[in-house]
């Protein structure tokens, strides 16, 4: 009777320590037994970003007529030279019907890249100028010019022109231009230049 009173008595006094130790832990502190699997372990992290390509190092020039309309066809005529990393000089001239002229002030940005048109000769790093700017307009500053230009190889008759000019205190995101004409050079040429980086 002895020994059976000491077994419960053990019995109960374990089954009392295994609640109470049960209690007194919290879930979070229960879980903290095993170790939760690495997840950034299994996450690649991203490749690195490519570093960005430098500007073509050259420059456009160029000059002739594109023209635009049927009756009465309408002349426009430019002569430039223009660097695509904007160092100077930078000169555009733009003129047409009714006395206008555009004189490129300022080369605000310059896009040189490298189609599959074949420019050569001479050889250059690009073949298509893209160009933003502004400028006057009869004598009055401000005026917006957007253009392409595009050198597709001698002796020119395939060089192909792109030109929108915006008035002065005109959006070109919202207002019309006062001068828009695209086309192939029927006079003149228009060149891409290989140039050293500084």
């Amino acid at each position: 009777m002895k020994n059976l009173t000491f077994v419960l008595f053990v019995v109960l006094v374990f089954g009392l320590f295994f609640i109470t130790c049960q209690e007194a832990m919290s879930p979070d502190q229960i879980s903290q037994d095993s170790d939760p699997p690495n997840v950034e372990s299994c996450i690649e992290p991203p490749p690195p970003c490519p570093p960005p390509e430098p500007p073509a190092c050259g420059r456009m020039t160029g000059g002739g007529s594109v023209f635009f309309g049927e009756d009465p066809r309408v002349r426009v005529t430019r002569g430039f030279e223009i660097h695509c990393d904007l160092s100077d000089p930078n000169n555009l001239q733009v003129n047409w019907q009714g006395g206008n002229k555009f004189h490129l002030s300022d080369l605000q940005e310059a896009d040189c890249i490298d189609t599959d048109v074949v420019q050569d000769p001479p050889a250059a790093p690009f073949d298509t100028f893209i160009g933003v700017g502004v400028g006057r307009l009869n004598k009055e500053e401000n005026a917006t010019i957007h253009f392409t230009f595009v050198d597709a190889g001698e002796p020119g008759k395939n060089d192909w022109a792109s030109i929108e000019i915006w008035a002065p205190g005109s959006d070109p995101d919202t207002d019309d231009p006062v001068l828009s004409v695209a086309g192939f050079i029927e006079v003149g040429n228009l060149q891409a230049h290989d140039d050293k980086c500084n």
